[in-house]
């Protein structure tokens, strides 16, 4: 069983990475520039995090690679979506939670968990994708430019330039230039989701999060939606918690595998799936756990 769902799995991975060469559709004149992987972008130093009493997670260690895609998976409640959110902040919402050890931001190397770094510019940053799409109750042009206006833009020209850029990235704009005056609620599912994505990459932030983005929709809007993250890691470095292990497989060129909130193993996606190192990463992904 291990052996064919290896296989399987190292297939998946070989014609990813040759889609990958491959794909050159979003080096558009109107698209970010591209850039190549490289160093770290966040080193996690003996991270725990409590809510409340409740430690949620121990001593996490990790360093993730720029410009690459880091998959984490395990079962539900092993601390992958509080891991997501640790790096953006969003757990500051909440006065009894606590954090300690240390998250590294590359290059200028602060301390994003550190309590005198600024939450609001830490998520400007490290802009987050949730698992059902949450467009505002607002027009789908005003979905895109929520963020620009916070930041300061105001320009109506350029405003409109970036809105129109970051539709055109996210794969929307053919679907929707003619209806940005439309209520962002009149879309379908997935292009909901790809809407928030619109709004998170108009910010051009270092690092783009993803919480399970394709776990309430179908298997043509997950499709597209996969493509997209291809994409994206070409201009941007991506984290993407999923309990879909083919999907991590698909996508990813790192994987992390929690377990009751402790980091267990952290690999190429290929060796996870193919040669883990610790016997429980192997008996999550092929299916005797989880």
């Amino acid at each position: 069983m291990v052996r064919n769902l290896a296989i399987k799995t190292l297939n998946m991975v070989q014609k990813k990475l040759k889609e990958d060469q491959e794909d050159d559709s979003f080096n558009r004149k109107d698209s970010m520039p591209k850039k190549e992987p490289g160093d770290i972008k966040l080193e996690v130093e003996d991270l725990s995090f409590f809510y409340g009493n409740v430690q949620a997670l121990k001593n996490i260690n990790i360093k993730i690679p720029s410009y690459q895609i880091t998959a984490i998976i395990g079962a539900s409640g092993c601390g992958k979506t509080t891991f997501l959110r640790c790096i953006n902040r969003m757990h500051d919402l909440y006065s009894k939670n606590g954090y300690s050890g240390k998250i590294i931001l590359y290059p200028d190397g602060i301390n994003i968990i550190d309590k005198k770094v600024d939450p609001i510019s830490i998520r400007m940053r490290a802009g987050m994708v949730f698992q059902k799409p949450n467009p505002f109750p607002k027009s789908i042009y005003e979905n895109v430019a929520y963020g620009l206006k916070i930041k300061g833009i105001k320009d109506k020209k350029t405003l409109d330039e970036k809105v129109e850029w970051a539709l055109r990235a996210s794969a929307l704009w053919e679907e929707v230039k003619d209806r940005l005056k439309e209520n962002a609620y009149s879309l379908s599912g997935g292009q909901q989701q790809r809407l928030c994505i619109a709004r998170a990459i108009a910010m051009d932030p270092e690092v783009l999060l993803f919480d399970e983005p394709t776990s309430a929709l179908d298997p043509v809007s997950t499709s597209k939606i996969e493509e997209l993250i291809l994409e994206l890691k070409q201009h941007t470095t991506v984290i993407i918690v999923t309990h879909n292990m083919q999907q991590a497989a698909r996508i990813s060129d790192y994987t992390a595998f929690m377990h009751l909130g402790e980091l267990v193993e952290f690999d190429r996606t290929e060796k996870i799936f193919t040669n883990p190192s610790n016997k429980l990463t192997e008996d999550y992904i092929t299916g005797r756990f989880g």
